[in-house]
């Protein structure tokens, strides 16, 4: 993938994302992983190579969804009304239906006192809650999330990376996630991409089995993989 100038952003990627596995994309500042995220997506096109679903999402609305670092509400818009939106634009049900849909999302991520108010009426993590329904409120194969955690607290980031698995867990979507934090990428994923100057340098199964809590933060397995992870990614293993 190149941008203009001749500057290459992602080069000789060969990267397999399993299907209903969460995949983490983790590297320094400018390797290449949010570009490489925002191919998966088709917000950008590749200049070589080619981005390949199976099974193919062509024609089928609503089967890829996607979470920004910024949640991006509509301010204009309740909440419900936001998590309603991508039904809207796939036009999918009526409005009834929609509203069911968006305020049943709501739920599952929290939010069931919180389903009129606006987003300036919301905290930053309630924001992210309502992004991430919004997300999922069409029933997506495939996930793609770009630092969604990274403005939060490390508690708040704690406890959204728990509900995630637990969203994950009911839907069983393919996720691939960019993330500059080990911890996070060892909590929630199956496996890691390491990624540096472009290219994927490696990629690590991930030992913890699931179903995962943050107690596991604390065991000398998390430990000793954490020092695998963080080797790899300084190019020491």
């Amino acid at each position: 993938m190149e941008f203009g100038g001749g500057i290459r952003a992602v080069a000789n990627v060969q990267l397999v994302a399993a299907a209903g596995q969460i995949l983490s994309l983790v590297g320094p500042s400018g390797c290449g992983k949010t570009t490489l995220l925002r191919l998966m997506a088709g917000l950008e096109s590749p200049t070589d190579g080619r981005v390949v679903l199976e099974p193919p999402t062509a024609g089928k609305l609503g089967q890829i969804a996607f979470v920004f670092q910024q949640p991006s509400l509509l301010p204009w818009r309740t909440a419900v009304e936001n998590v309603a939106l991508p039904l809207e634009l796939i036009s999918r049900g009526n409005r009834h239906e929609r509203k069911d849909a968006a305020m049943e999302m709501l739920t599952r991520v929290g939010l069931s006192d919180a389903l009129d108010r606006y987003p300036h009426q919301l905290s930053g993590g309630m924001k992210m809650r309502v992004s991430i329904a919004r997300a999922l409120v069409t029933g997506p194969s495939i996930l793609l999330l770009d630092e969604p955690f990274a403005a939060l607290d490390d508690m708040l980031r704690t406890q959204l990376g728990e509900m995630l698995l637990q969203l994950w867990d009911d839907q069983r979507f393919t996720a691939v996630m960019v993330t500059h934090n080990i911890g996070e990428s060892i909590f929630l994923s199956h496996r890691i991409a390491v990624m540096r100057s472009g290219q994927v340098k490696t990629v690590v199964d991930n030992p913890l089995p699931f179903p995962r809590t943050d107690s596991v933060r604390s065991t000398a397995q998390f430990g000793r993989f954490y020092g695998v992870v963080s080797a790899t990614l300084r190019g020491e293993a």
